[in-house]
C-alpha cells in the first residue's frame, strides 16, 4: 500500500519507470522483513532525481540525482521519512541511506549554477587509469570534485543534516572507483567525530582483493562490499567451476585490515539476480554457505521470492505480493543460526583442506568452533568433527539438523552429500596446526628477459603486474622465496616483461596449498 497523492507519474507497466513505491510502503511491510530477521535497510538514493528516461535508460534508481536539498516528493518527501525513520527506532533497526557524491544528473540544476564544482567533462576512456577514473566523467555524468573546499563543504554538511533528521545509522557511499581516497578518509574521520558509532558501507565494484585490501586501509571506511566473495560463490555455486576460487578468496581477505567489516552477497541491482543464474538447489546453497561467512550478510530485496532477471532493468522489478515468499523461512532460519552462534561473524579462517570440488575449513573464536565444507563432488565425503558437536544443512529450501554416522569419545564421522555445504559446531578445542612457512620457486625457463610470479596472494602481487615477485635467474632456472601461512590457497601464474610488454603465461592458474618447493618447467610454454 503507498499513498497515491506522491505518484502523478506511475507507469507500472514498464520496467524503467516509478512503481509507486514509498516510504509508507515500507512501514507496512515491516513485519513481513522482520520475519526474516532483517535488523537493517539499505534504500537506494532518496534525495531530489531526475525521472525522465535518457536515452532509453530510466532515472527510477535515484543514482542521477539534482541535489541533496530535500527528499524525493516521489517517495513520499520528509514528512514520511520521518514516520519510516521512527518505526525502524521502535524496532531497533538500522536505517543505511545510498549517498551519491561522484556525479549528479546529466540536468542538475548545478551544472549551470555551479559549473566551478566539476571535473572537466571528458568521459572515460582507459578505466585502468586512475586519473581518469576520478575526474572523468561516468557514462557522461558531470562529476564532482569533491576536493574543493565548496564542494566538500556541501556533501558534508547535508549529509549531516540528513544524518540527524532521520537518525540514519550509516550511508553506503556509490562508486567508490571514481573518487579519491583522500576525499574517503575526509569524509570519513569528519563523520565519525560528529556521529556517535555511525556507519561507512563502500561500493568498490572490484573482484580483486588486493584492489579492496587497498581500498579499505587508504579510505578508512568501516566496511566494503565482497565483491570478490560475490565472484567465488557464482562461479562455484552456479557454474560450476573450481571451488579453488573460494578458497583463493578466503586466504587473500585473511590480510585484510583486522577492524574492516566485508558484507556478502549474492545479487544486487547491478548485478543478475542469483535464482537467474543459478538452479534452484545452488541458489539454496549458496544462501547457505554466504550466512555461514565471517561478516555481515546482505539479501537484495525479493530474493526471498526467488525474484529473476539477468540483467538491467529486469533484475530490479517491483516484488509480486500476491507470490510465496519461497525463501523467507530459511533466511529466518540461517539469520537465527547466526544469532545462536556468533561465531560466523567474527571467526578467524582456517584452511584444512581443498581441491577443486571440496572445501573444508574452520571459523574459530575462543569459545566455539564452525567447521564448515562445500561438497561439489559426485560424491558424498566424510567429515571428522571433533565430539561433541552439532552439524546442520540445507535440503528443500528447509536448513535441517544433520545426524551424525559414527561416533567416538573423541570424534564424530559425518557424512556430506554431494552438492551440498555442511557446518558444523564445536565447543571442543582446535589444536591449530598453522604456522608461517617458507616457499620456495624453482622455474626452469630458457628466457633472457625478466622472469616474474604473480597470483592472489599480495606476496606475490595480488595480481598486479607492477607488483609481481621478480625471480633470480641462475643459469636457466629462475628462483625467489616468499612466506606465507602453512594454510593458504594460492592462484599464481608467471609472466615476463619486455619494456612495456607484459607476457602472462599461459593456461589455467597454477594452485599452491601446503608445498614449500614449487619445481616446474617453462621449457615447452
Amino acid at each position: 500500500k503507498e499513498n497515491e497523492e506522491n505518484d502523478p507519474n506511475i507507469q507500472a507497466f514498464d520496467d524503467v519507470k516509478f512503481h509507486g513505491g514509498d516510504f509508507l510502503g515500507i512501514v507496512e511491510k515491516m513485519d513481513h522483513l522482520e520475519s526474516m530477521g532483517v535488523d537493517a535497510i539499505w534504500l537506494s538514493p532518496i534525495f531530489n532525481m531526475r525521472h525522465e528516461d535518457f536515452h532509453g535508460h530510466g532515472a527510477y534508481h535515484g543514482y542521477w540525482l539534482h541535489d541533496m536539498e530535500a527528499i524525493e516528493p516521489y517517495f513520499g518527501g520528509e514528512e514520511d521519512l520521518k514516520i519510516l525513520a521512527s518505526e525502524m527506532e521502535t524496532r531497533q533497526w538500522n536505517l543505511i541511506l545510498d549517498m551519491v557524491y561522484n556525479h549528479v544528473s546529466f540536468d542538475s540544476p548545478w551544472v549551470t549554477q555551479k559549473p566551478t564544482w566539476f571535473h572537466e567533462a571528458k568521459s572515460i576512456e582507459n578505466w585502468n587509469d586512475p586519473y581518469e577514473r576520478t575526474h572523468y566523467q561516468v557514462h557522461g555524468l558531470p562529476d564532482l570534485a569533491q576536493e574543493k573546499p565548496e564542494v566538500y563543504e556541501y556533501l558534508y554538511t547535508k549529509s549531516l543534516y540528513w544524518q540527524n533528521y532521520a537518525n540514519v545509522k550509516g550511508f553506503r557511499l556509490d562508486a567508490l572507483r571514481h573518487m579519491e581516497n583522500d576525499f574517503l578518509r575526509r569524509l570519513s574521520i569528519d563523520l565519525h567525530s560528529e556521529v556517535q558509532d555511525f556507519w561507512l558501507l563502500g561500493e568498490d565494484f572490484t573482484g580483486s582483493p588486493s584492489e579492496i585490501d587497498h581500498r579499505a586501509r587508504l579510505s578508512g571506511l568501516d566496511a566494503l562490499f565482497d565483491f570478490p566473495m560475490y565472484y567465488a560463490m557464482t562461479d562455484v555455486f552456479c557454474h560450476q567451476k573450481s571451488i579453488y576460487s573460494i578458497g583463493t578468496t578466503l586466504s587473500s581477505s585473511r590480510g585484510y585490515p583486522k577492524n574492516l567489516q566485508l558484507v556478502t552477497f549474492l545479487d544486487n541491482h547491478d548485478l543478475p539476480r542469483i535464482a537467474s543464474i543459478c538452479t534452484p538447489k545452488m541458489r539454496d546453497q549458496a544462501l547457505f554457505f554466504q550466512f555461514l561467512l565471517r561478516g555481515l550478510p546482505m539479501v537484495s530485496y525479493g530474493t526471498e521470492f526467488g525474484s529473476l532477471g539477468d540483467k538491467e532493468p529486469q533484475n530490479r522489478k517491483p516484488i509480486n505480493w500476491e507470490d510465496e515468499p519461497i525463501l523467507a523461512p530459511l533466511i529466518h532460519d540461517l539469520t537465527q543460526l547466526r544469532k545462536d552462534h556468533p561465531v560466523l561473524e567474527t571467526g578467524t579462517i582456517e584452511i584444512i583442506d581443498i581441491t577443486s570440488q571440496f572445501l573444508f575449513f574452520a571459523q574459530k573464536t575462543e569459545t566455539e568452533i564452525a567447521y564448515i565444507a562445500i561438497n561439489m563432488d559426485d560424491e558424498e565425503k566424510q567429515i571428522n568433527i571433533p565430539n561433541p558437536a552439532v552439524g546442520f544443512q540445507t535440503v528443500n529450501q528447509q536448513l535441517v539438523r544433520m545426524s551424525p554416522k559414527n561416533e567416538t569419545d573423541s570424534t564424530l564421522l559425518w557424512m556430506l552429500p554431494s552438492q551440498e555445504v555442511g557446518v558444523w559446531f564445536s565447543s571442543s578445542k582446535m589444536e591449530s596446526t598453522v604456522n608461517m612457512i617458507d616457499v620456495r620457486f624453482e622455474i626452469e625457463a630458457p628466457m633472457d628477459k625478466p622472469l616474474y610470479v604473480i597470483g592472489s596472494a599480495m606476496e606475490i602481487g595480488g595480481w598486479d603486474p607492477n607488483q609481481a615477485l621478480a625471480l633470480k635467474k641462475e643459469g636457466s632456472i629462475w628462483t625467489a622465496k616468499i612466506q606465507i601461512s602453512s594454510d593458504a590457497v594460492i592462484y599464481w601464474k608467471t609472466l615476463s616483461k619486455s619494456g612495456d610488454d607484459i607476457i602472462w603465461e599461459n593456461g589455467e592458474n597454477r594452485i599452491l596449498f601446503q608445498e614449500e618447493l614449487i619445481n616446474i618447467s617453462l621449457m615447452d610454454n
